[in-house]
């Protein structure tokens, strides 16, 4: 064993570049390697994870505090199968207001020199600690509340106010505006969290009426695992207190289910890219292993010819090349895990879940692992037959390599190339395994690159779509009509009401065709759509569905047509594919719904993009509605702006002209901070696979322009200059990157179509516009498929510039 260590040391000691290389290639694939089990780790059931470390509630249940005494409330914890209990917290409802510049515009209040402000409903919650037995917070920014004045938002109330720790927020109380600071922002697990939290003894303060406050109390349940579970521990929670005692209940596995369906999203890609970044970390660590040993055949015959018998020589290659392995384990593992930080909290952000406390010892543990085990297998399957041949043979190969000169070689040596390039690109199959390997590495690194750009410009497509803000920036709920028939419920097309508000008192149709007639009218006002909503039974759908009933063309309201055509006459519907599929329609297929007890045939000629009510809803014209509706009232208006209108100073303008209405501006802000999340992941991996392609080519130069070291020197020798050294060692793997970057289009291509493709069917089972897959310009992909010169010059320019000036007398007066 000491003469193995020794010549183990030994070569160490003489192939220092070699380890160097091995080194940084072995570093860089243990970061991504870390990195990508790390996110498929919590890519695995993240609210599950996120749930668990928080101790998170899987009840919370409102509480009428006229009706229901603490000592109540306090009995309610010793219910059999309640395990553990948070509260009460007191609650109430408030109004944060800011600037309307602060959301990007600058207008002001026409009445006076300040700017016009914009109320965001809000739940407060009075709460004294965040590290509770049941709903410990995440505190991802700032601090907890330290004294009175003190507020921490949500994530997602600070995200829709654009609001940070260390800033200042006025809160409308009952006894008028109260500025607060904000001192953090946290993140809830538990079902139906707040808004944001102060002192409970801020609460009376900040409450929007005097005595509206309610309390909250969280529960941890046993059995949990089901609905019905749920509802029988809420029964009994309950079943001693006053009657209407519970304003309000949600339960976790409502919320589990909307954030799966947001994590579904990700989970696709996040799982190709960790994919993809594992198999080019694997051949990468298989190339510079395995050259590494091909470049060794000298020291092999030698050790050979001092008596070392086969498996002592193996022992001597393993070894020392295990340990620039281990080496750079030790660093590229704790920097992956350093790495994957970011992203995961960035993934967290996007499924608006709290920051995960990843697992990385056993991730690391895994893989420093499979990486060693890796590398050995490699070592010892290459260094076999090398190890077992005669030392005359292995001295010899190791003193003349292989003949270079292959038929393709003198085919591409013909080429009408300046002779320096030439003589590079005639060299890029000589050792026809590394080179292969190579461009396996830049072929992934580029189908990379283009799946992650094309998945970037399908996001950017499907999330304008689904939120609808360019065509429908400002919407309408209409205050409810007495009519005895109408039967219609108002369905708002944003997703955040931004002034709030009681309901307001029943008034007549004729003052709602008034409001209509008043906003067609308004010269910012560039069209408008009339909406209201019913139920519909639908063969093949066991519960009733919504149908959206418009008046007047609807074809400008923003729903992406997957295929078919919006409706254009009374009977023609249009509807989301997770309805189509579970009704087993197709477009143009003709069917009978029942609406209002009366079966009105329909036909679907169009499939749309839309995740309103769990995807299952038609839309159609109002005609169809009205025959069997007669007394049929809108609720919701859709407003399309001219030109230059600013959203939000012509929703405050609204609700000053008519205050009974309630005004949405549809939020861009949560989407936009989704879609960059989404994108900062894709863009980060993307960036962390190119440099892993880059450290294969890398890896192959330096082999070869060591195994040429006689011939660079010859050449240089007899007056080749150093930018014609250069010039011929990034040659000979320009073809490599060419036909790495070819293949890589339409692999990149088709993986980009699929993970779309089941993106879109996990998320909702919803097929995706073709808008959402035809995202590249024709002149795109041309230039795209040059990146993989770029990763080859890249990975090729160091090794070539040290060859360019390395000594040539040494060179050959060694050999």
């Amino acid at each position: 064993m000491k003469a193995v260590l020794t010549a183990v040391v030994g070569d160490l000691r003489r192939r220092k570049l070699q380890g160097s290389v091995i080194f940084i290639v072995i570093l860089l694939s243990s970061l991504a390697a870390t990195l990508a089990l790390s996110l498929l780790v919590e890519s695995d059931g993240p609210y599950d994870h996120a749930f668990a470390a928080a101790n998170g509630a899987h009840l919370s249940l409102l509480f009428d505090s006229d009706r229901v005494s603490p000592a109540a409330l306090a009995s309610t914890t010793s219910v059999p199968g309640v395990l553990a209990t948070a509260g009460p917290f007191p609650v109430t409802s408030s109004t944060a207001s800011i600037p309307v510049g602060s959301t990007g515009s600058s207008s002001k209040d026409a009445s006076s020199n300040a700017p016009a402000m914009l109320g965001f409903s809000m739940q407060l919650a009075g709460r004294t600690d965040w590290n509770t037995s049941v709903d410990r917070l995440t505190i991802e920014s700032g601090h907890w509340l330290q004294s009175a004045g003190d507020i921490v938002l949500s994530r997602e109330m600070a995200d829709r106010l654009r609001v940070n720790a260390g800033e200042t927020l006025q809160v409308n109380g009952a006894s008028g505006a109260v500025s607060m600071n904000v001192v953090g922002i946290a993140a809830s697990i538990s079902p139906d969290s707040p808004d944001a939290w102060v002192l409970p003894s801020q609460i009376d303060a900040l409450a929007s009426s005097p005595g509206a406050i309610e309390q909250e109390m969280l529960y941890r349940v046993s059995p949990s695992a089901t609905s019905q579970d749920l509802r029988t521990a809420s029964q009994a929670i309950v079943g001693k207190l006053p009657p209407a005692a519970v304003i309000n209940s949600a339960n976790y596995l409502d919320a589990k289910r909307h954030a799966d369906q947001t994590s579904a999203i990700m989970i696709p890609f996040l799982v190709a890219f960790s994919v993809l970044g594992l198999v080019i970390s694997v051949l990468i660590i298989a190339n510079v292993v395995s050259g590494s040993v091909i470049s060794g055949y000298r020291e092999i015959g030698i050790l050979k010819a001092l008596g070392m018998t086969p498996a002592q020589v193996i022992k001597v290659m393993v070894l020392q090349i295990v340990l620039a392995a281990f080496t750079g384990c030790l660093f590229g593992v704790p920097l992956g895990a350093l790495a994957s930080m970011p992203f995961l909290r960035n993934t967290a952000h996007a499924l608006d879940l709290p920051a995960p406390n990843t697992a990385t010892i056993p991730i690391g543990l895994a893989v420093f692992g499979a990486i060693l085990a890796v590398v050995t297998f490699t070592a010892v399957v290459v260094g076999w037959s090398a190890a077992h041949a005669n030392a005359v043979e292995a001295l010899a190969r190791g003193a003349a390599p292989s003949p270079r000169g292959t038929r393709i070689s003198s085919w591409l040596g013909r080429l009408p190339l300046p002779r320096a390039f030439g003589l590079g690109v005639s060299e890029t199959f000589a050792s026809p395994l590394r080179s292969s390997m190579t461009s396996c590495a830049i072929l992934l690194g580029v189908a990379t690159v283009i799946f992650a750009l094309g998945l970037h410009l399908s996001l950017a497509r499907i999330f304008e779509d689904l939120n609808r803000g360019n065509a429908v920036p400002v919407s309408v709920n209409l205050p409810q009509v007495d009519s005895p028939g109408g039967g219609a419920s108002n369905a708002a097309p944003s997703k955040v009401i931004k002034n709030g508000g009681p309901p307001h008192a029943p008034t007549t149709p004729a003052q709602v065709t008034g409001m209509i007639n008043s906003i067609r009218s308004n010269p910012e006002t560039a069209r408008i759509t009339v909406e209201t909503s019913t139920d519909v039974t639908v063969p093949g759908i066991a519960e009733p569905i919504s149908y959206f009933a418009y008046q007047g063309d609807s074809s400008w309201i923003g729903y992406a047509l997957i295929s078919g055509r919006w409706f254009s006459s009374p009977g023609e519907v249009v509807a989301p594919s997770a309805l189509m599929d579970q009704a087993h329609l197709k477009i143009g297929d003709h069917f009978n719904a029942v609406m209002n007890g009366t079966s009105v045939p329909l036909t679907l000629v169009g499939e749309i993009l839309d995740q309103d009510d769990n995807d299952l809803l038609l839309r159609g014209d109002w005609a169809t509605a009205a025959a069997v509706i007669p007394d049929i009232q809108p609720d919701t208006i859709e407003i399309g702006l001219r030109s230059g209108v600013d959203p939000e100073v012509y929703a405050a303008e609204l609700r000053q002209s008519l205050p009974e209405l309630r005004v949405n501006v549809a939020d861009r802000a949560t989407s936009n901070t989704t879609y960059i999340l989404f994108n900062s992941v894709i863009a980060g991996l993307a960036i962390v696979l190119a440099i892993i392609a880059v450290a294969g080519v890398f890896n192959t130069v330096v082999l070869s322009t060591r195994e040429r070291a006689r011939d660079i020197a010859i050449l240089k020798a007899v007056g080749m200059a150093p930018r014609q050294v250069v010039l011929m060692v990034v040659g000979s793997v320009v073809l490599l990157g060419v036909i790495g970057g070819g293949l890589a289009i339409p692999i990149g291509l088709l993986f980009h179509h699929q993970i779309l493709t089941v993106m879109g069917q996990v998320a909702s089972g919803t097929r995706i516009p073709p808008s959402g897959y035809d995202v590249f310009a024709p002149y795109i992909l041309p230039l795209l498929a040059l990146t993989g010169v770029a990763l080859a010059a890249l990975g090729a320019f160091i090794p070539a510039r040290w060859a360019a000036s390395g000594p040539t007398a040494h060179v050959l007066q060694a050999e």
